[in-house]
């Protein structure tokens, strides 16, 4: 549609033409309540709570019906109501040619203006510029968001996608004109979820996007005008390059040492290589000083002069930032094509003449890991890494150069432009390239015909967004995801609402990030935190992530607690670090416990040789008392050992569903049989195991479910001082059970009465557990009885406990045989929220 904002040179197909379903003009009463004035009154939300539609009718109705009435309520509807006296149908309507028929489709090509004068309108009018209209507008939007995330898949996508970008805008203005800050904004902010059209996905693989590169922009960006913009915005590459690409990896982008290959400026040159001189590299590595490269260009390649120089107190040097892919690197040697670096020193010296800070000599001086970092001898290598935070820091520059932004010419794109296309380089995806950009003074990206400074762009987008409210959502998305590259910046001032990064900013920022090297992410994440770099580059390769962790505890805010219930590898090699991420380099997982940014855990967790100290509420749990005649471990009885849930229940008769994010695969002496990552708590001694929470439940919450992340660990053994010691074993999301509970604790109780009724089976009755089945697959006869008592005993408390609960018979039996066989848990002991915990 003609309201969303497009790049300069806008690729694929043009703007969608959505036919005009209803001749039907929206009637002008209260938007609320248009479907009870149609009869339709099921899509009222219930006591205002839009949660509460009821979906069944929507679905049963013919498609195109569904969409007319939602194109007349929520398309005009929503633009009446928000528009009042300025609306007009005719102006949301065209006259186009579709299939060689001439129909007449929405338009919003006056949108944008009528919103305009509507903001300008409403801030200025007194009597229109209360809160209680923009409440109003607030509920209009959410019930907007909920119809359309519940509207058949078939609904028509363009329109869907047009209609939620129009609430979007409108919440956008609603907060501008009524002065709202962002802390109270009340409207929906999130659009991206459940709204992407499939086809501008297909349009982005074709205009030669990887697809990690689209499901990464879907997770950073959350406004459909940023997807719309970007859906729009062809790549440099061809698509070829990614057809082994996967939705979690770009292959183009990873690098094998062995086929790696350092290229020429241009294909068919066969110009000689520049050879660092080592020795040069060597003797000022280890006088603690950093090596620079002194080049003075000529005209041609023969005659460029370089040199080997220390850099000094007051030397101005340009630092290149680069992505190894793009061919300017050497893994086997500090060798460079000179064409290369003819290359590089002109775009160094045109920077210092943009700046300001050229030499006066004509010389440049350059700082480039592949000619600078030496690649042998290893003491060498070692001491460049140890000073790489400092070889950024005292640039004057930091240059990037990617070969996705170096074919645009800057003049002919938007600043908006240019900073998306920054934001979805491979630059941005590599960790090495976070530091370097992170701790640059002033960072510079080259285009075709000039590098253009971060900072010139961020201006530009602040006035974009201060006056163009069809790009507010574009240019938020944009300014947010530049904030991360500086906020480990050196030069960045703290504050409270802003204070000086730690944990969660360093997973925010590494989220999506990868390098090639595993044992490099602790080096780097040691510069950016300021940790003992010489004690991380002393430790053995595959014990870099201990040592990183076990000095992290010193930056702002500590280690947050809940990193134990981060998932992925862990170290689970390391006695005392089992609890400890092997990477922080994971896709953003939404069961992951969310980080802090901003405030310190009451009790910082602090990592020692035994374990991470931790001050968390928990569980001590327990299993009930195995029947007579039946196995200890009634999971495996009845074959029922792959369930994946377990149900706790506390001496309140509070319910608790605990289901694993993540489990240990099965040991070579379960055949490799699928098994319950619960099963270890059933064949386990009483008070064996426990429960740790991200957080406690909350008391004033009733009746509906509450969920936190929770880790099932197993007891070693408690101090005198109360100090449990526990291993970790399984990462959970542990819910306290709403609607389900009054099920789980009638089945209980009805279990509890079969028990008391039959104690003990008879000799003749019990189990053989090795022989759990008989042939022709039917259960062994003392199994068979025992359904019999539990078809009896159900029915019996059904009629006489729960005559008007409408439980199902089969799920109650069911439910009444996993209680009988003791497959649940009992919640022994109930732990406050400062047990201090060791959890390796």
């Amino acid at each position: 549609m003609e309201h969303l904002p497009l790049p300069n040179d806008s690729v694929g197909f043009g703007n969608e033409k959505i036919i005009l379903l209803s001749e039907e003009e929206y009637d002008g009463g209260s938007f609320l309540t248009y479907p009870l004035r149609k009869n339709q009154s099921y899509m009222i939300p219930l006591l205002g709570d839009v949660s509460q539609i009821d979906t069944q009718p929507l679905h049963q109705l013919p498609l195109k019906e569904v969409e007319a009435f939602f194109q007349t309520w929520l398309f005009f509807g929503l633009l009446k109501e928000v528009l009042r006296d300025s609306y007009r149908s005719e102006d949301f309507v065209a006259h186009a040619e579709v299939n060689l028929l001439a129909v007449r489709v929405l338009s919003t090509s006056k949108l944008l203006g009528l919103i305009d004068s509507w903001i300008s309108t409403t801030s200025s009018s007194p009597e229109l510029a209360e809160l209680t209209f923009y409440n109003h507008i607030s509920k209009c939007l959410w019930l907007v968001m909920r119809l359309l995330r519940i509207v058949p898949n078939e609904f028509n996508a363009s329109l869907k996608y047009t209609i939620a970008s129009i609430a979007e805008l409108i919440g956008f203005a609603a907060c501008k004109a009524f002065k709202v800050r962002p802390i109270n904004n009340t409207c929906p902010r999130v659009w991206t979820l459940n709204f992407n059209d499939i086809r501008k996905e297909r349009q982005m693989l074709t205009a030669g996007w990887c697809r990690a590169e689209i499901k990464l922009c879907l997770h950073l960006f959350k406004s459909l005008q940023t997807f719309h913009f970007l859906s729009r915005m062809g790549r440099p590459e061809p698509g070829e390059r990614h057809l082994s690409c996967s939705d979690e990896r770009c292959e183009a982008c990873q690098i094998s040492k062995s086929q790696y290959r350092t290229l020429h400026l241009t294909d068919g040159c066969s110009c000689d290589a520049y050879v660092t001189d080592l020795l040069a590299l060597d003797r000022i590595l280890a006088r603690g000083s950093l090596p620079l490269l002194q080049v003075k260009t000529a005209n041609s390649l023969d005659k460029i002069s370089v040199d080997v120089v220390e850099a000094q107190a007051d030397s101005k040097y340009v630092a290149l930032s680069h992505v190894w892919a793009d061919g300017l690197g050497n893994p086997y040697a500090n060798t460079l094509p000179r064409c290369q670096l003819w290359h590089i020193s002109n775009l160094a010296a045109a920077v210092g003449r943009e700046s300001g800070s050229a030499g006066a000599d004509g010389r440049s001086l350059i700082w480039l890991d592949t000619l600078c970092c030496p690649v042998q001898p290893d003491e060498a290598h070692k001491r460049a890494l140890a000073q790489m935070r400092r070889t950024y820091e005292q640039a004057t520059h930091v240059l990037v150069l990617d070969a996705s932004l170096q074919p645009y010419d800057s003049r002919s794109l938007s600043e908006v432009e240019m900073c998306a296309r920054i934001l979805t380089s491979r630059w941005m995806r590599r960790v090495w390239t976070l530091q370097e950009g992170s701790f640059a003074k002033q960072l510079w990206f080259q285009f075709q015909d000039r590098a253009i400074e971060l900072r010139v762009i961020k201006s530009a987008l602040y006035k974009i967004s201060a006056t163009e409210i069809g790009w507010k959502g574009l240019v938020l998305d944009l300014l947010i995801n530049t904030h991360g590259l500086t906020v480990f910046s050196p030069n960045r001032i703290s504050s409270d609402r802003d204070p000086s990064p730690g944990v969660g900013n360093l997973l925010q920022a590494l989220e999506h990030r990868s390098v090639s090297v595993p044992s490099d992410e602790p080096l780097l994440i040691g510069n950016l935190m300021h940790l003992d770099i010489e004690k991380i580059l002393q430790s053995p390769a595959d014990l870099r992530m201990q040592t990183m962790w076990s000095l992290l505890w010193s930056v702002p805010r500590g280690i947050p607690q809940n990193i134990l219930f981060r998932t992925g590898s862990k170290l689970s090699a390391i006695k005392g670090y089992r609890w400890a991420p092997a990477t922080l380099l994971i896709p953003s997982d939404p069961s992951n416990a969310a980080i802090n940014t901003l405030s310190s855990d009451r009790y910082p967790a602090m990592p020692s040789a035994h374990g991470l100290w931790v001050h968390l509420p928990g569980y001590i749990l327990s299993i009930p008392k195995p029947q007579v005649g039946f196995p200890d471990n009634g999971w495996s009885f009845s074959d029922k050992s792959n369930d994946i849930e377990m149900y706790m229940r506390d001496s309140n008769g509070t319910w608790y569903t605990a289901l694993p994010i993540s489990h240990p695969s099965p040991s070579v002496e379960d055949n490799n049989r699928e098994r319950s990552p619960f099963n270890e708590i059933t064949q386990g001694h009483p008070r064996s195991h426990a429960i740790l929470l991200a957080s406690q439940f909350s008391p004033h919450i009733q009746g509906t479910s509450q969920r936190r992340n929770a880790l099932l660990a197993q007891i070693q053994h408690c101090h005198d001082d109360g100090v449990l010691h526990v291993q970790s074993r399984i990462q959970l999301r542990f819910i306290m059970v709403g609607s389900q509970s009054e099920l789980l604790e009638s089945s209980y109780q009805c279990a509890q009465k079969l028990l008391h009724d039959n104690n003990t089976l008879t000799d003749d009755d019990a189990i053989d557990t090795k022989a759990e089945k008989i042939n022709d697959n039917h259960q062994a006869n003392p199994y068979q009885q025992l359904k019999r008592r539990i078809l009896i005993a159900s029915a019996e408390y059904i009629n006489a406990e729960s005559a008007d609960k409408g439980y199902g018979s089969w799920l109650f039996e069911s439910m009444v045989e996993r209680m009988y066989l003791g497959r649940y848990c009992l919640i022994d002991s109930v732990l406050p929220a400062d047990q201090q915990w060791c959890v390796d």
